[in-house]
């Protein structure tokens, strides 16, 4: 079996052991050398499509929970989604009014829009809100 000490010459990113499936990665060490650490053969490369499914669905649903948000709070307060667009007007101009050169300035004024600074204060919402959940059913399950 290959530890973590074990030490490669070979300067390759993947290893196959006894010429079984089990791949290694290698990690760079000090002064070049190569030091070997053992995944198991069972999980290969699932654990990182996991994650990244996961993380990627995360944004997804932040999107969909976000623009659900923006709909809940205008359909049910107007004039708190009416507020909402004025502060997010007040920080465009705070943005806006840096000082910063006028060639960059003019893009940062045609871009960015109160309408989308609100999405993204709610879709922030629902990362947080995504973010919290998820970390309780981690908990709850023991990955926490």
């Amino acid at each position: 079996m290959v530890t973590a000490r074990t030490r490669l010459t070979q300067p390759t990113s993947r290893w196959l052991i006894d010429a079984a499936t089990t791949p290694v990665t290698v990690l760079a060490g000090t002064k070049g050398e190569l030091y070997g650490l053992a995944v198991k053969a069972q999980l290969g490369v699932w654990p990182m499509m996991w994650r990244l499914m996961l993380s990627m669905s995360s944004l997804f649903f932040s999107l969909i929970l976000g623009a659900m948000l923006l709909g809940i709070v205008g359909y049910n307060s107007p004039e708190t989604l009416s507020y909402l667009l004025g502060v997010a007007g007040n920080l465009k101009h705070l943005i806006t009014g840096t000082g910063l050169d006028p060639k960059y300035n003019i893009w940062v004024e045609i871009l960015l829009e109160e309408k989308q600074l609100l999405f993204m204060f709610f879709t922030i919402t629902a990362r947080l809100i995504i973010g919290i959940l998820g970390g309780l059913v981690g908990v709850l399950i023991g990955r926490g």
